[in-house]
């Protein structure tokens, strides 16, 4: 079962255009998508997807909108960097996915 997506998982893809993210995507890593060709994100109304601020650096093809106060993408997501976001991994690794500890799936 997918969780999130990698850091640099789909970075320079260039053939992506439209990224769907279902309820059990719940995390977006550090340029995951960035410098990729997405025009659109649609994000689920479930679950929230918290997406790191870095996630969509140069996907030029996106509108261009404040990451921390516009609402461009239809359902739930927060666009964070920093503390934020790794106060909110943290919750999302004790609730969802891997134990830190022995990345073990829990």
């Amino acid at each position: 079962m997918i969780k999130g997506v990698a850091p640099f998982g789909f970075y320079d893809c260039q053939q992506l255009t439209k990224v769907i993210f279902d309820a059990k995507v719940v995390i977006a890593y550090e340029y995951a998508f960035a410098k990729s060709g997405i025009k659109e994100m649609d994000f689920n109304e479930l679950v929230p997807v918290m997406v790191h601020i870095t996630a969509i650096d140069g996907c030029e093809n996106l509108p261009k909108f404040d990451s921390l106060f516009d609402r461009p993408f239809p359902g739930k997501y927060r666009i964070r960097g920093g503390d934020a976001f790794r106060e909110w991994e943290e919750e999302l690794y004790r609730l969802h996915f891997l134990n830190k500890k022995s990345n073990q799936y829990s």
